[in-house]
């Protein structure tokens, strides 16, 4: 554990100068005694070309090492890749196989990409209510990525029935937890009064005030954790 935390320090700074060399050699330290976290940061670096060149198919092999010792979102994301087809042959019904292993481990990305894959389809298959209740049980479950887009399926109508109320609710939801793109919806609505709500000009400034200084602060989160 402690190994591995070393490795998260030198990944992004935190207390020492950043170094991502160091990084992977306590990561693979970490690894090498058993820690799950640790084979998932090193995939993650390969997946991102965060400190190391970017390389699918090392990042699906930590990922592989990650998952035979529990870890859920690594399972979750060799489905994306597979998804993608990165590093791996496009394969849906591959795809959708380690989305349901996460997803049964009680991952919540899983569950929201599984989502997305019913909703687009996946080799012929398309069912858009199981979709909408992935999207729906995720967005309970505190996902704010789901709850936008949960938010955005009551606004339209698409699966299930408009519901104005509902969609503000859920848009709301995701505002508050940093979701840029819910708070700019939120400053739209109030500013043409979507939604059955009044025109609010005061409001909408807010909301976009909010959405300006969160946009900026996640702008200089990934400066800071920029690669090595």
């Amino acid at each position: 554990m402690v190994q591995r935390k070393l490795g998260y320090m030198y990944l992004n700074g935190l207390a020492v100068k950043k170094n991502s060399s160091k990084a992977m050699e306590w990561f693979v330290k970490s690894s090498k005694q058993g820690n799950a976290e640790a084979p998932f940061d090193i995939g993650v670096m390969y997946q991102n070309g965060k400190g190391v060149k970017q390389d699918y198919r090392k990042a699906k092999e930590w990922y592989l090492i990650a998952t035979q010792r529990g870890h859920a979102e690594a399972g979750t994301n060799i489905g994306y890749l597979y998804e993608k087809g990165l590093g791996v042959a496009q394969d849906c019904s591959q795809a959708r196989e380690w989305y349901e292993k996460a997803m049964a481990q009680g991952d919540v990305s899983a569950m929201i990409n599984l989502g997305n894959l019913f909703y687009k389809g996946c080799d012929g298959e398309q069912d858009r209510v199981l979709a909408f209740m992935l999207c729906k049980k995720a967005a309970e479950l505190g996902d704010a990525y789901a709850q936008f887009n949960l938010a955005e399926l009551y606004r339209t109508g698409r699966v299930t029935s408009e519901n104005s109320g509902k969609a503000l609710y859920w848009y709301r939801k995701s505002a508050d937890q940093g979701t840029v793109k819910a708070m700019r919806k939120l400053a739209t609505i109030h500013d043409r009064g979507w939604l059955g709500q009044p025109v609010n000009k005061p409001l909408a400034r807010e909301w976009e005030r909010k959405a300006d200084a969160a946009e900026a602060r996640q702008r200089r989160e990934e400066t800071e954790s920029g690669p090595v």
